[in-house]
């Protein structure tokens, strides 16, 4: 807000939206070129500059597409437009720049990853944008996406709408949609209408339980976001996962447990049970790698967290020796 009002020249009215886990759309009315340049500057310099950010975070940059209505008054194209900008600078890894729409090649055609049949790699789409742009498109069909490990997650859309997904063997529902938008950072996919995928092969998730149903999208890229956010800050406190894991003694754990209660930022009820989940196993015979893989029908973030609120409160140590822990 500071960097668009240093900027402004008049009392229009200006609005913030989050469009996705990592993506923001600011809309500066009534304003020019330059000014709009000059209100993207100030952001790209203020995140760039800045250091220490929460989570143990060094720095932070920004990639910004712009445009203007001298291109299109329809506010849906705007938006598309500025889109198309971030994207290109997306696909040229033009991280922290400032890309204005008509400064578009003339032969650049960016690659609308809902359109029906379309497959593509998460180079140029993250995990968070090309979900939304399947529920913008209102698309009815699946998505399949192959991460690196060979690891496929599939969602499946009804006019739009996320009904089912499923990650791996293990993952479904919106742990699945967790997992794919924190963990996936590279991979193919491919999505494939609902009138084509009896030919497509796999299994038809319409044919599938309540078990891999999904929320609302929108509210699954925040809790995402914020998994992401928790797992970053988690990891640098959880560097090591070839470490063993060894429990705080029995006679200690009760007022260990009372202080994490106590803390600034409690745990949730799903987490204290996650967390009790893993000291059951922390008897020093399993590194933290093997513990969370036998966990691993919750997503990856939520381990990371849980691990890290258990380390730094005592309940848990890590050690390069196998030993046993007092159970």
């Amino acid at each position: 807000k500071q960097n668009v009002k240093a900027s402004r020249t008049s009392s229009n009215i200006d609005a913030f939206y989050r469009t996705g886990a990592a993506q923001f759309a600011l809309v500066v009315e009534g304003q020019d070129d330059t000014t709009l340049y000059n209100v993207a500057e100030r952001i790209r310099l203020s995140i760039a500059s800045k250091t220490g950010w929460p989570g143990d975070i060094a720095q932070w940059s920004v990639s910004i597409g712009a445009a203007t209505p001298t291109e299109t008054n329809q506010p849906g194209q705007l938006l598309s437009a500025a889109e198309s900008a971030l994207a290109y600078l997306k696909q040229q890894n033009g991280t922290n720049k400032i890309l204005f729409s008509n400064q578009l090649p003339a032969k650049y055609k960016r690659m609308h990853s809902g359109d029906a049949g379309v497959a593509g790699n998460l180079e140029v789409f993250d995990p968070a944008e090309l979900l939304q742009s399947m529920a913008i498109a209102r698309n009815s069909g699946i998505l399949r996406v192959t991460g690196e490990s060979g690891v496929e997650f599939w969602a499946f859309f009804t006019d739009g709408v996320l009904k089912k997904s499923k990650l791996g063997t293990q993952l479904r529902g919106d742990s699945a949609v967790i997992e794919f938008i924190c963990i996936f950072e590279h991979g193919n996919f491919r999505f494939v209408e609902s009138n084509a995928m009896a030919s497509s092969g796999g299994e038809d998730p319409r044919n599938l339980g309540a078990s891999y149903d999904t929320k609302d999208l929108n509210k699954l890229l925040l809790d995402a976001a914020l998994a992401k956010d928790n797992m970053d800050a988690a990891r640098t406190k959880v560097p090591n996962l070839e470490l063993y894991v060894v429990a705080a003694q029995e006679n200690q754990r009760p007022a260990l447990w009372d202080k994490l209660k106590a803390s600034p930022m409690p745990p949730t009820s799903s987490e204290i049970i996650l967390m009790q989940e893993m000291l059951k196993m922390a008897n020093g015979s399993l590194k933290l790698k093997q513990l969370m893989q036998k966990m691993d029908t919750n997503p990856t973030p939520w381990l990371y967290h849980c691990a890290s609120m258990l380390l730094e409160h005592q309940l848990i140590r890590l050690t390069a020796i196998k030993t046993y822990a007092y159970l």
